[in-house]
């Protein structure tokens, strides 16, 4: 058994940019320019942050890990939210571009768990080895200037939805594998799992109320050939099942912070050592 801790106090300084930022995002069902005027002034963001963790072996080829981190950042760097923006209208009293500021939010306590286990032993195929590791997030709580409760993210899509700009927050990410090794061959076999959550938003959650969960396979195998394994031959099938992301109310109809859209990938690859 082993136990490890840590703790760190940092600070990161504010690049402030030398044009306003522009961007252009759907608003209702209309797109209009967001602006991101240059801040007068922010100070800089500090975290503290804390770790405990134990590694045990309470037998023999089994291996497992936890990890438990809390991060309270202050002063942290932060955008309006579109709908907490301030609108610019035409002569017509229609929105031509929304104005989000950038200051020193109040911060946010986020902590969580990391949790790893493998196990491996010999069999009359081979090698075998499987296991498991995973992010479970407990907390993600954004405060308000003065330190207090202002929205907790976990478990949510939070586009338009916080008061701050936060990306979407499952609650629990996966890996698991099972792999073999046999003389010249080596197979391994990765599921990944990302737990589904809610729209907070009420307007989007008209189209959605809820993004799924979304899991996906990917195959490797390589063959090693001739004299110390000069010559290899690797085959990968990323997304085996060729799974689409979840629906989220967004206007790509995907959410790019935490899923892919690319389906299937076949990759084919050969090596060969000069010595």
């Amino acid at each position: 058994m082993t136990v490890r801790a840590s703790f760190e106090q940092t600070f990161i300084v504010p690049i402030v940019r030398s044009q306003p930022g522009r961007s252009l995002q759907k608003v209702g069902n209309e797109y209009i320019t967001i602006e991101v005027p240059i801040p007068a002034a922010l100070d800089p963001e500090e975290s503290d942050n804390f770790n405990v963790g134990i590694l045990l072996n309470p037998m023999e080829g089994l291996r497992i890990g936890i990890d438990y981190y809390n991060m309270e950042l202050r002063d942290a760097f932060s955008t309006e939210s579109i709908s907490s923006g301030t609108p610019v209208l035409n002569e017509s009293g229609n929105t031509i571009k929304i104005i989000t500021e950038e200051f020193n939010g109040g911060g946010v306590d986020i902590s969580g768990l990391d949790v790893t286990a493998q196990y491996q032993l010999d069999t009359k195929l081979g090698s075998l080895d499987f296991g498991t590791n995973g992010a479970l997030a407990l907390e993600y709580d954004v405060l308000d200037i003065d330190g207090s409760f202002l929205y907790d993210a976990l478990g949510k899509y939070n586009y338009l939805a916080a008061p701050v700009v936060v990306r979407s927050m499952p609650e629990l990410h996966m890996n698991a594998w099972v792999g073999l090794v046999s003389g010249a061959h080596t197979a391994r076999l990765y599921a990944r799992y990302i737990d589904s959550y809610k729209v907070a938003d009420p307007g989007l959650a008209t189209i959605t109320p809820t993004v799924d969960s979304w899991t996906t396979l990917d195959f490797h195998y390589t063959f090693s050939f001739l004299e110390n394994e000069k010559a290899k031959i690797a085959v990968s099938l990323i997304n085996l099942t060729d799974e689409s992301p979840p629906l989220s109310p967004h206007e790509a109809a995907y959410d790019a912070f935490t899923h892919s859209p690319v389906g299937r990938i076949i990759k084919l690859a050969f090596t060969y050592t000069l010595e």
